[in-house]
């Protein structure tokens, strides 16, 4: 059994959010785990402005012959409940690495049903100084309203990520770097296509502190947005 808790301030629309959390964890052998998150309101909060938000997350391993997995989660969110199973299958294909099939449904009574295929990599360079790597995947999702026709999603991605040595990194921790581009289109009430490329750097100062960087470009129609993050973690 596990437990822990943090408490995390941030400063939001000019007013500080002071936010707690607690987790808690249950392992049974190797075959079941169970993870719980409790975010509790903001504590800089007006009182009663809102509830606790609780994240519970079922892993159980499956004995059977093509399944290694079952997958589920439970949030209890202030605007509702949502739900999702996933069932992680033992490919029998040569060329697919990864098959999984995913139900979610959503407090506003939208039903996600989604198969993603995982191909492996068609290009590896482990043994290098510089190894490198290339894997792509694919994911089929329907989406089911009850007041609107069903929407159909066609995504497409591929990964190329690596890891080099710089004056930053230790001997034990080397600077590692990805690049994810995905497309997805969308048929249904509405025709829409979306291109984004990820681009994610972290490094390794000593033994002390690592960095993270990564920037996301969005792609809809003629519109692009940007995303800009930073991240930096500290032992002491």
């Amino acid at each position: 059994m596990r437990l822990g808790a943090d408490l995390m301030v941030r400063s939001r629309h000019d007013r500080a959010q002071v936010l707690p959390r607690i987790r808690s964890g249950f392992t049974l052998g190797e075959k079941l785990d169970i993870q719980t998150l409790m975010s509790l309101p903001d504590w800089n909060a007006e009182t009663g402005s809102s509830r606790a938000a609780v994240d519970t997350k079922f892993r159980l391993t499956a004995p059977m012959p093509f399944v290694d997995r079952f997958d589920a989660r439970i949030r209890q969110l202030p605007s509702g409940v949502s739900r999702e199973t996933t069932v992680v299958f033992r490919s029998p294909i040569a060329f697919v690495d990864r098959l999984q099939g995913r139900l979610r449904q959503l407090p506003d009574g939208v039903s996600r049903y989604s198969m993603e295929f995982g191909f492996p990599e068609v290009l590896t360079n482990t043994g290098a100084q510089r190894p490198t790597s290339l894997t792509g995947g694919a994911t089929l999702e329907e989406i089911a309203e009850s007041d609107r026709p069903d929407i159909f999603r066609l995504g497409m991605q591929m990964v190329f990520a690596g890891s080099a040595s710089s004056g930053l990194a230790t001997s034990r921790a080397s600077d590692r770097y990805k690049v994810i581009l995905r497309y997805e289109q969308e048929t249904g009430n509405l025709e829409r296509r979306a291109t984004s490329l990820a681009y994610d750097h972290s490094w390794a100062i000593r033994d002390l502190a690592r960095i993270e960087f990564n920037l996301k470009l969005l792609r809809r129609a003629v519109a692009v947005d940007t995303t800009l993050g930073f991240n930096w973690q500290a032992e002491f």
